[in-house]
């Protein structure tokens, strides 16, 4: 088969995929829009306000941009390292919007999660989303995430983690774990 022939049969294949995905998700996909759409909108009262550990988050980022680490640091660089990438694709952003577009990212990338460890222990869609539409909205995890607090971080990992024991059936999938449990 030529490379030609191979690509015709691939570029169906990824029309095919986006559709088996958007009909076999899409009460995922709503779940996810609607969560978007409720911090997109709760978003303009919890920016003037983000308080907590967010500003020792950003003075970190700020440090990790001149390659400066604070001594005295006993966090880990990892969510400081997500804030200067968000910092980077969004540079017109502040730093503390920087801060809330990684919080809500991870809070999207959480759910996402939540779904997947669900379906793996054979739990239904239908009982499945609902609980996730109600999770997405509990007003913990949502304040958390409209404030850019460091938590959705630490749940997205920890629900990796989880995943990826509950999925580990390899070396490699056994070494993801360990990844992810270190992470945390």
């Amino acid at each position: 088969m030529t490379r030609i022939a191979r690509l015709r049969n691939f570029l169906p294949l990824g029309r095919r995929a986006l559709r088996v995905v958007a009909w076999e998700h899409g009460g995922l996909v709503c779940v996810l829009l609607v969560a978007l759409a409720i911090r997109v909108w709760l978003i303009r009262w919890a920016a003037g306000y983000p308080t907590g550990d967010i500003w020792n988050f950003i003075s970190i980022a700020e440090g990790l941009r001149r390659f400066e680490y604070p001594v005295l640091e006993k966090r880990l660089p990892f969510y400081p390292l997500l804030i200067l990438a968000a910092r980077g694709v969004f540079p017109s952003a502040s730093w503390e919007g920087a801060a809330v577009v990684v919080a809500c990212a991870m809070s999207l990338v959480a759910l996402v999660l939540l779904y997947a460890i669900g379906r793996t222990l054979g739990l239904r869609k239908a009982p499945l989303l609902a609980g996730l539409l109600l999770f997405q909205s509990f007003r913990p995890f949502l304040e958390a995430s409209l404030r850019g607090y460091a938590d959705t971080t630490f749940l997205t990992l920890v629900l990796g983690a989880i995943l990826a024991t509950l999925r580990a059936r390899t070396l490699r999938g056994t070494l993801l774990t360990g990844l992810l449990i270190g992470a945390v």
